[in-house]
Protein backbone atom coordinates (compact mmCIF):
# COMPACT_ATOMS: atom_id res chain seq x y z
CA UNK A 1 0.00 0.00 0.00
CA UNK A 2 1.26 3.49 -0.86
CA UNK A 3 -0.92 5.44 1.61
CA UNK A 4 -3.06 5.16 4.71
CA UNK A 5 -6.76 5.54 3.91
CA UNK A 6 -7.59 7.30 7.19
CA UNK A 7 -4.93 9.91 6.51
CA UNK A 8 -6.01 10.33 2.88
CA UNK A 9 -9.66 10.84 3.85
CA UNK A 10 -9.01 13.12 6.82
CA UNK A 11 -10.94 16.36 6.36
CA UNK A 12 -12.31 15.33 2.96
CA UNK A 13 -15.79 16.65 2.17
CA UNK A 14 -17.89 17.02 -0.93
CA UNK A 15 -19.05 20.53 -0.09
CA UNK A 16 -21.93 21.71 -2.28
CA UNK A 17 -22.33 20.95 -5.98
CA UNK A 18 -25.04 22.25 -8.30
CA UNK A 19 -26.55 20.13 -11.06
CA UNK A 20 -25.34 20.99 -14.55
CA UNK A 21 -28.85 20.86 -16.02
CA UNK A 22 -32.39 20.89 -14.62
CA UNK A 23 -34.44 17.76 -14.11
CA UNK A 24 -36.04 16.79 -17.44
CA UNK A 25 -38.91 14.61 -18.59
CA UNK A 26 -36.53 13.11 -21.17
CA UNK A 27 -34.15 11.87 -18.45
CA UNK A 28 -37.09 10.47 -16.48
CA UNK A 29 -38.42 8.62 -19.54
CA UNK A 30 -34.95 7.25 -20.34
CA UNK A 31 -34.64 5.83 -16.82
CA UNK A 32 -38.17 4.37 -16.88
CA UNK A 33 -37.51 2.71 -20.25
CA UNK A 34 -34.27 1.17 -18.96
CA UNK A 35 -35.82 -0.50 -15.89
CA UNK A 36 -39.33 -1.11 -17.20
CA UNK A 37 -41.10 1.41 -14.93
CA UNK A 38 -44.66 2.15 -16.15
CA UNK A 39 -46.12 4.20 -13.28
CA UNK A 40 -48.29 6.80 -15.09
CA UNK A 41 -47.26 9.48 -12.59
CA UNK A 42 -43.77 9.43 -14.13
CA UNK A 43 -44.96 10.57 -17.57
CA UNK A 44 -46.48 13.67 -19.15
CA UNK A 45 -46.28 17.41 -18.46
CA UNK A 46 -46.78 16.89 -14.71
CA UNK A 47 -44.27 14.05 -14.49
CA UNK A 48 -42.68 13.18 -11.16
CA UNK A 49 -39.23 11.57 -11.11
CA UNK A 50 -39.03 8.03 -9.69
CA UNK A 51 -37.67 8.39 -6.14
CA UNK A 52 -34.67 6.12 -6.75
CA UNK A 53 -33.32 8.73 -9.20
CA UNK A 54 -32.54 11.07 -6.27
CA UNK A 55 -28.77 10.93 -6.74
CA UNK A 56 -28.93 11.10 -10.55
CA UNK A 57 -29.64 14.81 -10.89
CA UNK A 58 -26.45 16.16 -9.34
CA UNK A 59 -24.02 13.67 -10.87
CA UNK A 60 -21.50 15.30 -13.25
CA UNK A 61 -22.25 15.01 -16.95
CA UNK A 62 -19.23 16.70 -18.53
CA UNK A 63 -15.77 17.40 -17.18
CA UNK A 64 -15.91 14.57 -14.65
CA UNK A 65 -12.17 14.80 -14.07
CA UNK A 66 -12.39 18.53 -13.24
CA UNK A 67 -15.32 18.32 -10.82
CA UNK A 68 -15.17 14.85 -9.26
CA UNK A 69 -17.84 13.76 -6.82
CA UNK A 70 -16.94 12.94 -3.24
CA UNK A 71 -17.35 9.26 -4.14
CA UNK A 72 -14.82 9.68 -6.98
CA UNK A 73 -12.35 11.37 -4.63
CA UNK A 74 -12.75 8.58 -2.05
CA UNK A 75 -12.24 6.07 -4.86
CA UNK A 76 -8.95 7.75 -5.79
CA UNK A 77 -7.82 7.73 -2.16
CA UNK A 78 -8.74 4.06 -1.81
CA UNK A 79 -6.63 3.20 -4.88
CA UNK A 80 -3.68 5.04 -3.33
CA UNK A 81 -4.21 2.92 -0.22
CA UNK A 82 -4.06 -0.29 -2.28
CA UNK A 83 -7.83 -0.87 -2.46
CA UNK A 84 -8.38 -0.77 -6.20
CA UNK A 85 -11.78 -2.43 -6.46
CA UNK A 86 -15.19 -1.08 -5.50
CA UNK A 87 -18.74 -2.33 -5.00
CA UNK A 88 -21.78 -0.62 -3.46
CA UNK A 89 -23.41 -2.43 -0.54
CA UNK A 90 -26.08 -0.27 1.15
CA UNK A 91 -28.45 2.46 0.01
CA UNK A 92 -30.75 4.34 2.39
CA UNK A 93 -32.88 7.16 1.01
CA UNK A 94 -35.51 9.48 2.49
CA UNK A 95 -37.86 11.31 0.10
CA UNK A 96 -39.18 14.66 1.38
CA UNK A 97 -40.64 16.36 -1.70
CA UNK A 98 -41.41 15.29 -5.27
CA UNK A 99 -38.78 15.99 -7.93
CA UNK A 100 -40.26 17.42 -11.13
CA UNK A 101 -38.94 18.58 -14.52
CA UNK A 102 -37.47 22.05 -14.43
CA UNK A 103 -36.02 21.82 -10.91
CA UNK A 104 -32.32 22.67 -10.64
CA UNK A 105 -31.01 20.69 -7.69
CA UNK A 106 -27.84 20.85 -5.64
CA UNK A 107 -26.29 18.49 -3.13
CA UNK A 108 -24.15 18.54 -0.02
CA UNK A 109 -22.09 15.44 0.74
CA UNK A 110 -19.80 14.33 3.54
CA UNK A 111 -18.07 11.20 4.85
CA UNK A 112 -20.06 9.74 7.72
CA UNK A 113 -18.08 6.63 8.60
CA UNK A 114 -15.03 4.58 7.64
CA UNK A 115 -14.84 1.01 8.90
CA UNK A 116 -11.70 -0.73 10.10
CA UNK A 117 -10.22 -3.25 7.63
CA UNK A 118 -12.53 -6.25 7.14
CA UNK A 119 -12.28 -9.60 5.38
CA UNK A 120 -15.16 -10.08 2.92
CA UNK A 121 -16.09 -12.66 0.29
CA UNK A 122 -14.63 -10.31 -2.34
CA UNK A 123 -11.40 -9.56 -0.51
CA UNK A 124 -10.00 -7.50 2.35
CA UNK A 125 -11.25 -3.94 2.35
CA UNK A 126 -12.95 -1.06 4.10
CA UNK A 127 -16.50 0.26 4.04
CA UNK A 128 -17.00 4.00 3.56
CA UNK A 129 -20.40 5.62 4.19
CA UNK A 130 -21.17 8.94 2.49
CA UNK A 131 -24.12 11.13 3.46
CA UNK A 132 -25.99 13.35 1.01
CA UNK A 133 -28.68 16.01 1.13
CA UNK A 134 -30.29 17.03 -2.17
CA UNK A 135 -32.48 20.11 -2.54
CA UNK A 136 -33.14 23.51 -4.09
CA UNK A 137 -33.98 27.03 -2.91
CA UNK A 138 -37.16 25.71 -1.26
CA UNK A 139 -35.24 23.25 0.91
CA UNK A 140 -34.28 19.56 0.74
CA UNK A 141 -36.08 17.10 -1.52
CA UNK A 142 -34.33 14.07 -0.05
CA UNK A 143 -31.47 12.66 1.98
CA UNK A 144 -29.32 9.60 1.42
CA UNK A 145 -26.60 7.41 2.88
CA UNK A 146 -24.53 5.25 0.53
CA UNK A 147 -22.16 2.58 1.87
CA UNK A 148 -19.44 1.29 -0.43
CA UNK A 149 -16.79 -1.39 -0.06
CA UNK A 150 -13.31 -0.54 -1.34
CA UNK A 151 -11.22 -3.70 -1.43
CA UNK A 152 -8.21 -5.59 -2.70
CA UNK A 153 -9.69 -8.38 -4.86
CA UNK A 154 -9.24 -11.92 -3.63
CA UNK A 155 -9.17 -14.89 -6.01
CA UNK A 156 -12.66 -15.51 -7.40
CA UNK A 157 -14.82 -17.65 -5.15
CA UNK A 158 -17.93 -19.52 -6.09
CA UNK A 159 -21.06 -18.56 -4.19
CA UNK A 160 -23.09 -21.44 -2.77
CA UNK A 161 -25.78 -22.60 -5.16
CA UNK A 162 -29.45 -22.53 -4.37
CA UNK A 163 -32.13 -19.88 -4.18
CA UNK A 164 -33.62 -19.08 -0.76
CA UNK A 165 -37.19 -20.21 -0.24
CA UNK A 166 -39.78 -17.41 -0.50
CA UNK A 167 -41.39 -16.19 2.72
CA UNK A 168 -44.93 -17.46 3.25
CA UNK A 169 -47.64 -15.00 2.28
CA UNK A 170 -45.51 -13.15 -0.25
CA UNK A 171 -47.13 -11.35 -3.17
CA UNK A 172 -46.85 -12.65 -6.71
CA UNK A 173 -43.17 -12.32 -7.69
CA UNK A 174 -41.74 -10.17 -10.45
CA UNK A 175 -39.20 -11.95 -12.64
CA UNK A 176 -36.64 -9.63 -14.25
CA UNK A 177 -34.21 -11.07 -16.82
CA UNK A 178 -30.99 -9.16 -16.13
CA UNK A 179 -29.76 -8.66 -19.67
CA UNK A 180 -26.49 -6.93 -20.49
CA UNK A 181 -28.54 -4.18 -22.15
CA UNK A 182 -30.59 -3.58 -18.99
CA UNK A 183 -27.50 -3.43 -16.76
CA UNK A 184 -25.60 -1.02 -19.02
CA UNK A 185 -28.51 1.19 -20.07
CA UNK A 186 -29.91 1.54 -16.53
CA UNK A 187 -26.49 2.47 -15.18
CA UNK A 188 -26.01 5.15 -17.83
CA UNK A 189 -29.60 6.39 -17.45
CA UNK A 190 -28.86 7.07 -13.77
CA UNK A 191 -25.66 8.91 -14.82
CA UNK A 192 -23.48 6.24 -13.19
CA UNK A 193 -20.40 5.69 -15.35
CA UNK A 194 -18.55 3.38 -12.93
CA UNK A 195 -16.72 0.97 -15.31
CA UNK A 196 -17.65 -2.15 -13.32
CA UNK A 197 -21.20 -1.69 -14.67
CA UNK A 198 -20.23 -1.77 -18.36
CA UNK A 199 -16.59 -2.86 -18.80
CA UNK A 200 -16.00 -6.62 -18.56
CA UNK A 201 -12.21 -6.27 -18.22
CA UNK A 202 -12.54 -3.92 -15.25
CA UNK A 203 -15.06 -6.23 -13.60
CA UNK A 204 -12.79 -9.24 -14.17
CA UNK A 205 -9.85 -7.36 -12.62
CA UNK A 206 -11.98 -6.95 -9.49
CA UNK A 207 -12.43 -10.70 -9.20
CA UNK A 208 -15.90 -10.69 -10.78
CA UNK A 209 -16.97 -12.96 -13.63
CA UNK A 210 -18.71 -10.14 -15.52
CA UNK A 211 -20.13 -6.64 -15.19
CA UNK A 212 -22.64 -6.14 -12.38
CA UNK A 213 -25.90 -4.24 -11.96
CA UNK A 214 -25.51 -0.95 -10.11
CA UNK A 215 -27.11 -0.39 -6.72
CA UNK A 216 -29.22 2.39 -8.25
CA UNK A 217 -30.52 -0.05 -10.88
CA UNK A 218 -31.47 -2.52 -8.17
CA UNK A 219 -33.13 0.28 -6.17
CA UNK A 220 -35.17 1.23 -9.23
CA UNK A 221 -36.30 -2.36 -9.82
CA UNK A 222 -37.22 -2.76 -6.14
CA UNK A 223 -39.30 0.43 -6.25
CA UNK A 224 -40.89 -0.59 -9.55
CA UNK A 225 -42.07 -3.83 -7.91
CA UNK A 226 -43.07 -2.36 -4.54
CA UNK A 227 -44.85 0.58 -6.14
CA UNK A 228 -47.11 -1.77 -8.09
CA UNK A 229 -48.22 -3.31 -4.77
CA UNK A 230 -49.09 0.13 -3.33
CA UNK A 231 -50.30 1.92 -6.50
CA UNK A 232 -51.67 5.02 -4.74
CA UNK A 233 -49.01 5.31 -2.07
CA UNK A 234 -46.41 8.06 -1.85
CA UNK A 235 -42.93 6.58 -1.47
CA UNK A 236 -41.20 8.16 1.53
CA UNK A 237 -38.09 6.04 2.16
CA UNK A 238 -35.96 3.15 0.97
CA UNK A 239 -33.53 0.94 2.89
CA UNK A 240 -31.60 -1.49 0.70
CA UNK A 241 -28.73 -3.93 1.20
CA UNK A 242 -26.96 -5.87 -1.54
CA UNK A 243 -25.53 -9.35 -1.15
CA UNK A 244 -24.53 -11.43 -4.21
CA UNK A 245 -24.10 -9.31 -7.37
CA UNK A 246 -26.34 -9.52 -10.43
CA UNK A 247 -24.56 -10.49 -13.65
CA UNK A 248 -25.85 -10.46 -17.24
CA UNK A 249 -27.94 -13.59 -17.77
CA UNK A 250 -29.18 -13.75 -14.18
CA UNK A 251 -32.92 -14.01 -13.63
CA UNK A 252 -33.76 -11.77 -10.69
CA UNK A 253 -36.93 -12.81 -8.82
CA UNK A 254 -38.40 -10.06 -6.62
CA UNK A 255 -40.84 -11.02 -3.87
CA UNK A 256 -42.59 -8.69 -1.46
CA UNK A 257 -44.83 -8.54 1.56
CA UNK A 258 -46.79 -5.49 2.72
CA UNK A 259 -47.23 -4.60 6.36
CA UNK A 260 -49.10 -1.70 8.03
CA UNK A 261 -47.05 0.94 9.82
CA UNK A 262 -49.47 3.29 11.60
CA UNK A 263 -51.57 4.95 8.91
CA UNK A 264 -49.00 4.04 6.30
CA UNK A 265 -47.39 0.82 5.08
CA UNK A 266 -44.08 -0.72 4.13
CA UNK A 267 -43.16 -3.34 1.57
CA UNK A 268 -40.34 -5.71 2.43
CA UNK A 269 -38.69 -6.95 -0.75
CA UNK A 270 -36.19 -9.71 -1.42
CA UNK A 271 -34.53 -10.39 -4.73
CA UNK A 272 -32.92 -13.73 -5.56
CA UNK A 273 -31.21 -15.35 -8.52
CA UNK A 274 -29.95 -18.88 -9.04
CA UNK A 275 -26.85 -18.26 -6.88
CA UNK A 276 -28.76 -16.88 -3.90
CA UNK A 277 -29.86 -13.58 -2.39
CA UNK A 278 -29.08 -10.40 -4.34
CA UNK A 279 -30.99 -7.76 -2.39
CA UNK A 280 -33.01 -7.22 0.78
CA UNK A 281 -34.97 -3.99 1.06
CA UNK A 282 -37.82 -2.16 2.73
CA UNK A 283 -39.79 0.55 0.94
CA UNK A 284 -42.01 2.86 3.01
CA UNK A 285 -45.21 4.45 1.69
CA UNK A 286 -47.53 7.14 3.03
CA UNK A 287 -51.15 6.38 2.28
CA UNK A 288 -52.35 9.64 3.77
CA UNK A 289 -52.57 13.08 2.16
CA UNK A 290 -49.43 14.03 0.26
CA UNK A 291 -48.26 15.94 -2.80
CA UNK A 292 -50.64 15.02 -5.59
CA UNK A 293 -49.22 12.60 -8.11
CA UNK A 294 -46.13 11.72 -6.11
CA UNK A 295 -44.92 8.13 -6.75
Amino acid sequence: MSGDLDVLLDGMTGGERVAEVPVSEHAIRTWCAAIGETDPRCFGPDAVAPPAMLQTWTMPISGRENRPTLHARVRTAAREAGLGAVVATNYDQEYLRPVRPGMLLRERSWIEAVSPPKDTALGRGRFVTIGFEVGDDDGPVGRMRARTLYFDPAPARRAPAGRPEPAPGAHEPLVVPMSRTLIVSASLASNDHEPVHHDHEVAHAQGLTDIIASIVTTAGLVQRYAGALVPKGRCTALRLRLALPCFPGDELVLRGRTKPVGGSCAVTVTGDHARGRHVSAEVAYDRGPGPEGTP
